[in-house]
């Protein structure tokens, strides 16, 4: 039988060394190394989100400059203010580059997640108290949006859906989880 207590210590070491090697990133894109702990003790959900929205947004601007400036014919200042200027979503859009980078299929899923309910908590000020579970389960998007930010591969909805209820920090956890995978992954296959 598994002992609970060791597979939170476990967890908590894996959380430390993926923010250790985040901090890397941090460096890079200008940000103090506390930022990540920071966006995940926000006291609540909705600085949660904005913040989380933010630093990705930053990192994937960071990933897709760096994809594109392969070539010694590209000026790199018309690049920046062309990439600068792209949305986030959209059919000709930073996630929509980002997906011509070597990022995975879960990281994007979860930066175009963290974006709709960024913009769902941004667009309605009545939200500013809510949990994130309880703008999720609001959205005709709900299902999407649990697999997007749970990293979880196999689960029941009605299920994690309780467990987020019971402990909001789960479903924050998954997210900067997320977050910290891609900020890794960006770092050691696109920016190294």
């Amino acid at each position: 039988m598994k002992d609970p207590a060791k597979e939170d210590k476990d967890e908590q070491n894996l959380f430390e060394r993926m923010n250790e090697e985040a901090k890397q990133f941090s460096a890079l894109i200008g940000i103090p190394d506390s930022t990540i702990i920071d966006i995940y003790k926000a006291p609540s959900d909705w600085e949660f989100i904005l913040k989380i929205d933010a630093l990705l947004e930053a990192a994937v601007r960071r990933v897709v400059k760096a994809s594109l400036l392969g070539s010694d014919l590209v000026d790199e200042d018309r690049l920046e203010r062309f990439v600068d200027a792209l949305p986030m979503r959209g059919r000709t859009s930073l996630i929509e580059l980002l997906r011509a980078t070597p990022c995975a299929d879960t990281e994007i899923q979860l930066i175009d997640c963290v974006r709709r309910l960024r913009n769902g908590f941004a667009h309605d000020i009545t939200e500013i108290n809510s949990s994130l579970i309880e703008v999720i389960k609001k959205r005709n998007d709900k299902s999407a949006l649990i697999k997007g930010l749970s990293y979880i591969e196999n689960y029941n909805e009605a299920d994690l859906i309780k467990w987020y209820e019971e402990d909001g920090g789960f479903l924050r956890y998954g997210i900067i989880h997320g977050a910290l995978v891609f900020l890794i992954a960006a770092y050691q296959n696109v920016l190294q």
